[in-house]
């Protein structure tokens, strides 16, 4: 079974192309925890839902498609991740608003106008699954608890906006990329709230 092999595997070659039915540009995508789905945001705030792994004919690839960040307009998803847990995922969109999903595509909560409701361009999970970091062209670095929904800390320095962030895999740590050609390392232990510094 070619699924039992993927961890060795290099793909030296196109496996596969379907396109969406809507076309509108993707610019976020993540893989189920098994491999077999990947989900895909676009533009005017659509989930996209393919089969991953089976290279379906082009007309049947897709499994779903959902408005997900659509009122009270589209707003264009730019960062989708997997939580650890496997079940759900976190996407961020264009006017700050964070969401959580299951991967029923059932929406579950939401966190609205984050960043000052600037463009959120990254979502990273802790190894623990019970904080995630956020990055947008606020040029700031914000840590939430998933739980409750709450900005813990607020890390600034980058001088434009920051396009991407990761979490260490075992450590309490964050990476942090921006337009300002520079890669910076944040201790989010360490950090406070942007209500008591002024992030």
């Amino acid at each position: 079974d070619h699924l039992d092999q993927t961890a060795g595997s290099i793909c030296g070659q196109l496996a596969h192309a379907a396109h969406a039915k809507k076309r509108s540009p993707i610019h976020s995508l993540c893989w189920s925890s098994e491999g077999r789905r990947l989900v895909t945001g676009n533009r005017d705030g659509e989930f996209t839902l393919w089969r991953g792994t089976d290279f379906a004919p082009p007309d049947q690839s897709v499994v779903t498609v959902i408005s997900a960040h659509t009122v009270p307009e589209p707003s264009q998803i730019n960062a989708i991740t997997l939580r650890r847990d496997g079940l759900s995922f976190i996407s961020g969109d264009s006017v700050g608003t964070i969401k959580y999903w299951e991967w029923t595509m059932t929406p579950l909560e939401s966190i609205e106008r984050t960043h000052d409701s600037s463009p959120v361009q990254g979502l990273s999970v802790s190894p623990t699954d019970e904080k995630f970091a956020s990055c947008a062209d606020d040029g700031r670095v914000r840590v939430w608890d998933y739980k409750y929904k709450k900005e813990e800390a607020c890390m600034k320095g980058h001088d434009w906006k920051v396009l991407s962030v990761d979490w260490h895999p075992s450590l309490a740590l964050l990476a942090s990329g921006s337009r300002d050609n520079s890669v910076r390392l944040w201790d989010p232990r360490a950090a406070r709230s942007s209500e008591s510094d002024g992030c």
